[in-house]
């Protein structure tokens, strides 16, 4: 189990990396990241992506927490 819980918490950095990384993006140009709304507010960015990036984070942390890596 903890071989599963290691490769999870692996993909699940990558994936919150990239909304991080979209985040980032939609505050400087939110045009980019909501390329699909007629309507791009940063704090649409926020709501959407900023909510993602920061629910995925601390799901790895409590992965993380429930089952340590042992190196």
């Amino acid at each position: 189990m903890e071989h599963y819980a290691q490769y999870l918490s692996q993909g699940l950095i990558y994936v919150a990396a990239f909304f991080w990384l979209l985040t980032l993006l939609g505050l400087y140009k939110p045009w980019l990241a909501l390329w699909w709304s007629d309507h791009c507010p940063r704090k649409k960015v926020l709501k959407i992506y900023g909510s993602i990036a920061l629910g995925l984070s601390l799901l790895i942390v409590a992965i993380r927490l429930i089952y340590p890596i042992n190196a």
